[in-house]
Formats: C-alpha cells, structure tokens, sequence
C-alpha cells in the first residue's frame, strides 16, 4: 500500500516539475 503511494507520489511530483519546466 505505501509502495503504491510512494509511487503516485513521486509520479505527481515528476508531473509537477515537468510542467514548471514547461512554462
């Protein structure tokens, strides 16, 4: 269970820095 969060976690900060990259 934590494994999966851990890993949606990290996934939405990967998103996060992707789009502040971006812009």
């Amino acid at each position: 269970m934590s494994k999966l969060l851990d890993k949606i976690l990290s996934r939405e900060n990967m998103l996060e820095a992707y789009n502040q990259v971006k812009s």
